[in-house]
């Protein structure tokens, strides 16, 4: 029996330089409660075994079991983990007693600078080799770049840099609180954030568990006051999802739960091991069992097959492109509208220009590639802004009258580039604290010369895509909105039913195509 001092305490940890740190922020935290601490350094199976990838490990707990099974022997009081490495079930006679704040919870990819490409997805060039030992990871990012090769990556995160500055991978993954917390010197390479929407990360990844015995009393008091209860109400929807999913290490799972005002919104993304299909899905709501249900529902639904219709051109492999390939969807991709260019000479001194579609991107610097240098540059949503990087353009996102960055606009003169039907929502965003200057830069008509064929899924990307649906004649079962202003064309036509897309990200138009086949598969029973 452990006859350790009332206020000293053993902390199991592993020996790796972000364990450490993570043993050591854990050290700073009991001191500040008054206890002291000393630390014991475990090497786990994941530490020992360093030629093999996960899925060639067996069981599960790679780099908690070792630290475990100390804590069960009283050899230490105290184990602090990486949360998104322990598995969903606690061994008995061990609990989760306390989690952390949640660091920045995204992935980061890592890019040597003679492999980066600012015109491509994921920012890598063409056939690209990219090191990750995470089949979560593995699997979405094949979903945007189906060119590039993934090889396992093993190591500590200095390792794994090394690897990749020698040469051995053009870029790597991995996740952005460990690079953080290490503050690691990165300025020989390009670093570049994952969106936590597109690449969605590990349940709890960016939170520390410590964990202790059960029938500890005077560790659990220690570890109430160390909890985190809203990170533990956040990961508690990614890890109980995780849990009934049967996830591991091995499973190309991912959870990310966010909440704002007491509505908790949640994304998550699976393989099913047995059939390769993939699913993603998001929601949010008050109701934690609410939705993990749904979540769980749709993740694990059987495979369907329903006819879908979108009103936009989608590239050969996009990620919508690849997503409907690996689940078999009979997809039918078509803008109804016609796009032609319209001359537009600058005529005004304008300070700023904004945009609010990738279209109107190309459409306006096809006639003034010069015209945004030295200007500052705004749009609409993360879209428009993945593409303005393309042309090598940074640009600040503003769509609500209430975001900070608005306030860099106040009386400056702001160009719009857009269409000739524009609703111009983007000009009444800012028209508060800016001058408008409204530039034409393409017409966009409906048109009668695309026929639409049978669906039963209709995703449509704008209220003038609305109108020219509804000239086909042709009425699907369910409709996706992209927009709210999308979403009352429809309710202009009748429709007063749909899901709504508040951004043109292809991640979130799978979202809505996976809860509309749920939707209609669970009404056809």
């Amino acid at each position: 029996m452990n006859q350790l001092n009332k206020k000293q305490l053993i902390i199991g940890t592993r020996g790796s330089a972000l364990a450490l740190w993570q043993a050591h922020y854990t050290q700073t935290q009991l001191t500040k409660l008054g206890y002291d601490s000393t630390l014991k350094i475990i090497e786990t199976k994941g530490d020992a075994i360093q030629n093999l990838s996960f899925d060639k490990l067996e069981g599960k707990g790679f780099f908690t079991k070792e630290i475990e099974d100390a804590l069960l022997n009283f050899e230490i009081d105290i184990a602090v983990h990486s949360h998104k490495d322990l598995p969903t079930l606690n061994p008995t006679g061990l609990e989760i007693a306390a989690v952390s704040y949640r660091a920045n919870p995204s992935d980061t990819i890592l890019i040597r600078k003679e492999s980066y490409e600012a015109t491509k997805d994921l920012f890598v060039k063409e056939n690209a080799v990219i090191g990750t030992s995470s089949p979560r990871r593995n699997q979405q990012l094949q979903l945007y770049r189906k060119d590039i090769l993934i090889k396992d990556l093993r190591g500590n995160v200095d390792t794994r840099i090394n690897k990749l500055k020698k040469g051995m991978y053009d870029a790597i993954v991995l996740a952005t609180a460990g690079l953080e917390r290490l503050q690691i010197d990165t300025t020989a390479l390009i670093c570049i954030h994952l969106d936590c929407k597109k690449i969605i990360p590990a349940p709890a990844q960016g939170v520390l568990a410590w964990q202790i015995r059960v029938d500890d009393e005077r560790l659990q008091s220690v570890c109430k006051q160390l909890n985190n209860e809203h990170t533990a109400a956040e990961i508690g929807i990614e890890r109980r999802l995780l849990n009934q999913l049967e996830g591991g290490c091995r499973v190309a799972c991912g959870v990310y739960c966010t909440k704002i005002e007491n509505i908790f919104h949640a994304f998550s993304f699976y393989v099913n091991e047995t059939t390769n299909r993939v699913v993603r899905f998001s929601n949010n709501g008050e109701n934690q069992n609410s939705i993990i249900e749904q979540h769980f529902e749709i993740l694990k639904q059987n495979e369907q097959r329903l006819p879908i219709f979108i009103s936009s051109t989608v590239a050969k492999n996009s990620y919508i492109a690849n997503v409907a390939q690996r689940n078999d969807w009979k997809l039918q991709a078509q803008t109804l509208l016609t796009l032609t260019a319209i001359e537009a000479p600058i005529i005004e001194d304008y300070d700023a220009v904004y945009f609010t579609s990738k279209k109107g991107v190309d459409f306006f610097l096809a006639q003034h590639p010069t015209a945004c240098i030295d200007k500052v540059v705004a749009c609409f949503g993360t879209e428009t802004q993945s593409h303005l990087k393309k042309y090598g353009i940074e640009s600040v996102i503003i769509n609500a009258k209430e975001t900070k960055e608005l306030a860099a606009f106040n009386r400056l003169k702001i160009m719009f580039p857009q269409a000739k039907n524009s609703m111009k929502t983007a000009q009444k965003i800012v028209a508060s604290v800016a001058t408008s200057i409204d530039l034409v830069v393409y017409d966009n008509q409906a048109s009668t010369d695309n026929k639409v064929q049978p669906h039963d899924i209709a995703l449509l990307t704008s209220p003038l895509n609305v109108v020219a649906y509804f000239e086909q004649k042709i009425r699907a079962t369910a409709y996706i909105a992209i927009g709210n202003s999308t979403a009352e064309a429809l309710r202009n036509q009748g429709i007063e039913q749909c899901f709504v897309c508040t951004t043109p990200a292809e991640e979130h138009w799978a979202d809505a195509i996976f809860h509309a086949t749920y939707m209609l598969h669970q009404s056809s029973k």
